[in-house]
């Protein structure tokens, strides 16, 4: 199970600069209230959620109002209006002017501090792995800018996750780990403090599953104590149950935590933990749930920012407002992601399947076909249902197996109409090759051929050419297994797969009468791949020669 790493959480906090009329501009008074009820009109439409409008909204402010003392602050909420909703361009024309005079200087402040985060939010949109890469690295400079020019900025631990983020997204894992704990360190107290604990626990388990793959199926003292931290951490998050939104996030990946770790685990210590992550799946909250409570949440800040302004605390209400901005860009990203749940009961499904509970997995991935909202789950419940079928026919008596056989041609046949071709199914062509192998090579081929055509870079091309060649040999198609078998070899495959085509080329050799050589294949066999199943089947076919 690829690990696959966790979704991007870009933050920031901002300042809310209310104008004032100054006893110079007495004369355009009314113009000044004009503009204030504007911006205050399209304040409140972004305080809503409405971030589209809100936008058209400020720009109205920004062209209606040009000398207005808003100005500045319209333009910085322009910035993060056009940040949040992905049109970069338009982010970094309204920074780009912040950054110059005449912007008052806490205004200059937040656009220095809002410029890596557009950037590094654009380079996670590249496709291109070069430009994705240079993309974090422009915004992880820019951060270290900003460090340096505000070192005491109320935004020094927004400005620090960010650039660890950046660093995680570029696998720069030592300096993720010293950042976060950095901000884990300092900011003690504040509200968004989790937000570093559920990156560093991220951290952890990428490092914890890069170390386990290096000793799968065995202790690992390393892997086990970065396993272990990020376990603690999320555990912590989900017990204070303070921040819905990010205790769903931490329960969703305690799962693929503990299902990482079964991955690599010693085989006793597998049920256990695949127990315990069944357990955190199940305990997600469903979507509605969640935007509920992160709607309460920004209620709950817009209390205490009014309570702030009665009493006349400016200094609470200017940090009020900020974590206004950062709960409502919060609930927007909480709207835009699927349905955590549903993901969940999908990662349900899968762990019956691992555990060949094959009908159990079908009934979670059919109850939950309805629901899919998008077109990745849709397509792995799809995935997952094929290969239901082709593995347990595959344990099944023989009268069972036609049947559930059928049904994995029928989800097959479904997958590729709607999915050709993608990467998700590279195996799935092998898999039902395979169903055919023993009792109809000529089917079998016509699958093997398929994924080769299909998936020409696919995870399971040497297994499939291995596979085709040994239906060649059961049709006597002996010179063209041969080819195949010789040629596979030139590419110094693995020595498991490599034990397989020698293993081919020994059966060729004595069904084809050329008994001295097949010895001498076999032998071969047992001297060069003594730990596996072809020598052993090897020493088998010289007692008989």
């Amino acid at each position: 199970m690829k690990f696959r790493p966790p979704t991007r959480r870009l933050i920031l906090i901002s300042v809310l600069v209310t104008g004032a009329c100054t006893l110079s501009a007495l004369k355009a008074e009314a113009q000044t209230v004009s503009a204030e009820g504007a911006n205050n009109a399209a304040l409140q439409l972004m305080n809503d959620g409405k971030l589209v409008e809100a936008a058209a909204a400020f720009e109205a402010v920004v062209k209606n109002y040009p000398t207005s003392t808003f100005v500045a602050d319209t333009q910085y909420r322009l910035a993060t209006l056009y940040y949040f909703l992905g049109d970069y361009e338009k982010s970094n024309g309204f920074i780009q002017k912040l950054l110059l005079p005449p912007t008052p200087s806490d205004i200059t402040e937040l656009a220095y501090g809002l410029l890596p985060q557009m950037l590094a939010a654009k380079a996670s949109k590249e496709k291109d792995e070069a430009a994705r890469k240079a993309g974090f690295e422009a915004a992880i400079k820019e951060f270290d800018a900003f460090l340096k020019k505000y070192p005491a900025s109320t935004q020094l631990e927004t400005a620090i996750y960010g650039r660890a983020l950046s660093c995680f997204q570029i696998a720069k894992y030592d300096d993720v780990e010293a950042s976060l704990r950095a901000n884990l360190k300092q900011f003690t107290n504040s509200e968004t403090i989790l937000e570093s604990q559920f990156l560093l626990a991220m951290c952890l388990m990428t490092e914890g599953a890069l170390q386990a793959q290096e000793t799968p199926n065995v202790a690992n003292p390393k892997a086990d104590a970065a396993f272990d931290e990020a376990q603690r951490l999320l555990t912590d998050i989900i017990t204070r149950r303070n921040d819905i939104a990010l205790l769903n996030d931490a329960q969703f990946q305690l799962g693929e935590l503990l299902v990482n770790r079964a991955l690599f685990a010693p085989e006793a210590n597998r049920a256990a933990l695949y127990a315990k992550a069944l357990d955190a799946y199940r305990s997600l909250f469903p979507k509605a749930t969640t935007v509920a409570a992160q709607e309460a949440r920004i209620k709950n800040v817009r209390d205490r920012q009014h309570a702030a302004l009665v009493a006349k605390n400016l200094v609470l209400m200017r940090s009020m407002d900020g974590l206004l901005d950062h709960e409502i860009a919060k609930l927007a990203a909480v709207k835009a992601k699927g349905d955590l749940s549903i993901s969940a009961q999908i990662k349900v499904g899968q762990l019956f399947y691992h555990k060949e509970s094959y009908d159990e997995a079908r009934v979670v991935f059919r109850q939950v076909q309805p629901f899919a909202e998008d077109e990745d789950q849709k397509k792995s419940l799809l995935y997952y249902l094929t290969l239901s079928y082709a593995m347990q026919s595959r344990v099944l008596p023989a009268e069972a197996r036609p049947k559930l056989v059928d049904k994995a041609i029928e989800r097959y046949n479904e997958f590729q109409s709607a999915y050709k071709s993608d990467a998700l199914a590279d195996d799935l062509p092998y898999t039902l090759g395979t169903l055919f192998l023993a009792k109809d090579p000529e089917k079998a081929i016509h699958y093997f051929q398929e994924g080769i055509q299909l998936y020409p870079k696919g995870r399971v091309l040497n297994a499939t050419l291995i596979a085709q060649a040994n239906a060649c040999i059961q049709l006597k198609q002996f010179d063209k297994a041969l080819a195949t078998f010789q040629a596979f070899l030139k590419e110094n495959p693995k020595r498991e797969l490599a034990a397989q085509a020698e293993s081919g080329i020994a059966t060729i050799l004595n069904e084809t009468g050329k008994t001295e050589e097949a010895i001498a294949q076999y032998r071969k066999l047992v001297a060069t791949y003594p730990e596996t199943t072809e020598a052993e089947n090897a020493a088998f076919s010289l007692g008989q020669i």
